[in-house]
C-alpha cells in the first residue's frame, strides 16, 4: 500500500520535530514547509493526500493560504487540519468557512494528532469511495457518496468534506432533527475541539453554497438543524 503523503506547512522547528517523530515511524510521507509559499507552488507536482497547516505563518497566513488551496483546481476536497496556538471561536468560524476539515490546538500530543489524522482520513475515504452508498435524490437535490458529488436541478454544487458530510447526514433523515453535538461528531468525529458556534458558521455556509435550496436546511431553535420533509 502507497504511504500516505502529507504536506507539513509549519515555520516552528521544535513543531516540525514532534510531527516527523510522531507520524513517519505511522508509515506517512512528509513533505515540510517552512512557509505556504512554497507549499502551494509544489501542490501539482507532489499531489499531497492531506495537508497540515499552520495558521501563524510568515508571509500568507494559513486562512489565507486555505482559500488559495481550495481555489485550485483538484484540491477543493483535499483534507486540511489546520494547526493553531489559538482556542478562540474567530479562528475557528474563519477557518471552517473557508473549507478546513479540522482543528488542532497547540500543544497537541502524538495520540491527538495521530487520532484526529486517522479520522480526517476516515471521512474522507467514507464520504467519497464508499462504495455501498445509494444516491439521494431528493426535492431536486442530488446527493452521490460514491462520487461525492451533489447537484440542485443538474447544475453542480461544490463543496469540501465537512459541508458534504453534514448534508449527507440531514438528508438521509429528512424531517428529523440532528443537535450541533451530532452534526460536530458526523462531521468532525472524535477528539475534536469544534464548538456549537463554528458549526453554525458551517450551515451559513453551506446554505449558501445551495442557493435556491437553502431553505431544505431548517433551524430548530435552541436544538440544531433539521432537512425539510416537503418540496419548498
Amino acid at each position: 500500500m502507497n504511504k500516505k503523503h502529507i504536506f507539513v506547512i509549519e515555520d516552528e522547528e521544535a513543531n516540525q520535530i514532534l510531527i516527523k517523530s510522531c507520524l513517519i515511524p505511522e508509515n506517512y510521507k512528509l513533505t515540510i514547509f517552512s512557509n505556504s509559499e512554497s507549499a502551494i507552488a509544489n501542490l501539482y507536482k507532489m499531489k499531497p493526500d492531506l495537508i497540515l497547516l499552520d495558521i501563524n505563518l510568515p508571509g500568507k497566513n494559513g486562512l489565507e493560504s486555505l482559500g488559495i488551496i481550495r481555489n485550485k483546481k483538484g484540491f477543493e476536497k483535499i483534507p486540511i487540519i489546520m494547526l493553531t496556538a489559538k482556542s478562540s471561536d474567530i479562528d475557528q468560524v474563519l477557518g471552517l468557512e473557508l473549507g478546513a476539515d479540522d482543528y488542532i490546538t497547540k500543544p497537541f500530543t502524538p495520540q491527538v494528532l495521530l487520532a484526529r489524522l486517522k479520522v480526517t482520513f476516515r471521512r474522507f475515504i467514507d464520504s467519497s469511495l464508499q462504495k455501498n452508498e445509494s444516491i439521494i435524490d431528493i426535492h431536486g437535490l442530488v446527493i452521490d457518496s460514491i462520487s461525492h458529488q451533489v447537484q440542485y436541478k443538474s447544475q453542480q454544487l461544490n463543496l469540501t468534506i465537512t459541508e458534504f458530510k453534514i448534508l449527507l447526514s440531514l438528508a438521509k433523515k429528512p424531517g428529523w432533527v440532528l443537535s450541533r453535538e451530532q452534526l460536530i461528531q458526523t462531521a468532525h468525529g472524535d477528539f475534536c475541539d469544534i464548538t456549537n458556534r463554528a458549526i453554525d458558521v458551517q450551515i451559513v455556509t453551506l446554505r449558501k453554497k445551495l442557493g435556491e435550496a437553502s431553505p431544505l436546511i431548517e433551524t430548530v431553535r435552541g436544538v440544531g438543524y433539521r432537512f425539510k420533509k416537503d418540496p419548498i
